[in-house]
Parts: structure tokens; C-alpha cells; sequence
């Protein structure tokens, strides 16, 4: 791979084609990625229906905003970067709600030149458990909290999970009803005790500081909104402003007062929080069968 030295001033298009031999790279250590994941809770094999960190990691859009980031790194100046609505750590089923891909790719291409945050309004929790033939499951519980009395499982410096105790599984259980529910129905479809503890079961954040620092030395930012963005990174103190503010495949806008609002307010946000931008919306609906991507950008920089 090209190496760029921090203060240099690199070519446009080796940053570019930095970018894309860090994509190529990234998709085909898919094996040795989901061997990490597996270190981190202890399995063998990730179950089939558990896709874990699939989709996301390309966009049609990711061209564009790569050519924006290749245009400030020209520049020589290292660069903070915010992607918004970015997904979460883990991903799932559903293709159009993927994991950061395009920032942690962004930061292994660049990892001197780049400050890369990922921040998306999940704030939930997620439970995973390793079956008796070493299988990882993962499963979306809920968006608001963790079962109650049981909290995000530590991780240790080897990078490994440590899974929640049997004793306080059970006072959970006993105290929340609907995880009861859930570890009830789970352990008669996968034959496996997580009640007593036989079978590891671990909690961790849908959107994951810790995860997302230790696999790819991204920063997350759980809890913030694009909807009210200002606001959102003012609660976090996210006081500077960010060099490039970037969104790929957000939620398409169907409402006319929303898509007013966004066309109204989002540009103003944009400009306070950062010094350029590229957002894009993915096919919003703007009245009479018209169907057309939406994309804010402000270059102050270029």
C-alpha cells in the first residue's frame, strides 16, 4: 500500500488510489476479520444467521466523498472526520442499515493523517451468546437500554469479551420480565443454557467505542442526531468543529415537512459543526413519482 507521511503534500489521486486499495484490502480480509470478532467472545464460527459487519462497507456514493477527502489530504493537513447516520458497530440483516465501512477504511488508509469519528442515534444494546459447538449468535435486544441490572461486558486488554455471570443473568431475569422472555425463547431454539451460565452470553453498545477503537482505531459517538445536529454534538462536548462532515445511504425523506426542514436547517448545521461536508440522502421523495438522491456539501477548503 502507498504510505503517506504525515505533513506531506500527496498527489490527488494517490490519495485516491490509496482509498481504493485500502477498499480492495478491507473485503478480502473478510476471514480474518470475522477470526476477530470469534477472539472477541470466545467462539470458533460466527452461525449463519448472525451477519456480522457484511453490509456498509461500500456505498455508490463512497466515490465521491473519497474524492472530497483525497482533495483535503492534497492539502497536507491532517484531517477530523464525523460520518453521521453511520449504522452500527455490528450490522445485521438489512443492507440498507450497514456498519461504518467507508470510515474505518478512510482511517486504515490514513491512519496518521485521519481523527475519524462515527457517530449514528442508536444508543442500544445488543446480546450475543456462543453456542455449545462454538457458534457466535447475535441478536438486537433493544434501543434504549441494556436487560436491567446487567451492563455492557467489560473488555479485557487481550481483546477478549468477559461474558455476564450466571448470578446476575438470573437477577435479571428475575427482575425484567422481557429479558426473562428472551432467554427463555433462545434457549429452547438453540438448545443452550444461558440462564446458568453454560453458555457465554455478553452485552455490548449496537454503536461500540470500545470495538470500533480496538479493530479499527475509529472513535464512536453513540446518541447523536442529524436531525438536530448542533445540538446532538453540543451534548456530547463535541465543541471543534470537524474538517469533513460525511453521511452515505441515510434514510431516504419521504415527508414533505421533513424534507423541508433538512432542505431548511441541515445546511446551517453543516456549517457550524464543520468546514466541509458531503451528506447524502438515498432516493427521497420530492412529490409526483419523482424519486432523486439528495446531497448537501459545503467546501470551504477546496
Amino acid at each position: 500500500m502507498l504510505s503517506v507521511q504525515p505533513h506531506s503534500r500527496p498527489q490527488e489521486r494517490d490519495c485516491r488510489q490509496q482509498l481504493k486499495e485500502a477498499t480492495r484490502e478491507f473485503l478480502a480480509r473478510r476471514p480474518e476479520l470475522e477470526g476477530q470478532i470469534c477472539k472477541l467472545f470466545g467462539a470458533t464460527s460466527i452461525h449463519h444467521e448472525s451477519l456480522l459487519m457484511v453490509h456498509g462497507w461500500t456505498r455508490p456514493i463512497d466515490a465521491q466523498i473519497c474524492g472530497v477527502v483525497a482533495r483535503l489530504l492534497r492539502e497536507g493537513r491532517n484531517l477530523s472526520i464525523l460520518e453521521v447516520g453511520a449504522g452500527s458497530t455490528w450490522g445485521g440483516q438489512d443492507k440498507n442499515f450497514g456498519v461504518p465501512g467507508l470510515a474505518r477504511i478512510i482511517k486504515y488508509a490514513f491512519p496518521l493523517q485521519t481523527r475519524v469519528t462515527v457517530s449514528d442515534r442508536i444508543q442500544g444494546f445488543d446480546i450475543f451468546f456462543v453456542s455449545s459447538n462454538g457458534e457466535l449468535i447475535h441478536r438486537p435486544y433493544r434501543d434504549d437500554r441494556p436487560p436491567k441490572l446487567l451492563y455492557p461486558s467489560p473488555l479485557r486488554a487481550n481483546g477478549s469479551l468477559i461474558p455476564a455471570s450466571a448470578p446476575f443473568i438470573q437477577l435479571s431475569m428475575a427482575k425484567d420480565s422481557e429479558f426473562a422472555a428472551w432467554v427463555n425463547a433462545h434457549e429452547r431454539e438453540f438448545g443452550v443454557d444461558l440462564a446458568q451460565g453454560k453458555n457465554a452470553l455478553f452485552i455490548r453498545p449496537q454503536l461500540d467505542n470500545e470495538v470500533e477503537a480496538h479493530l479499527f482505531g475509529v472513535r464512536a459517538l453513540p446518541g447523536v442526531d442529524y436531525l438536530n445536529l448542533t445540538d446532538s454534538l453540543l451534548q456530547k462536548e463535541e465543541r471543534s468543529r470537524y474538517d469533513l462532515i460525511i453521511g452515505r445511504h441515510l434514510l431516504p425523506q419521504y415527508l414533505p415537512s421533513q424534507l423541508h426542514r433538512l432542505q431548511t436547517n441541515f445546511p446551517t448545521a453543516l456549517q457550524e459543526c464543520s468546514h466541509n461536508s458531503f451528506v447524502h440522502f438515498d432516493r427521497c421523495f420530492f412529490g409526483d413519482n419523482d424519486y432523486a438522491d439528495l446531497v448537501f456539501r459545503h467546501h470551504k477548503h477546496l
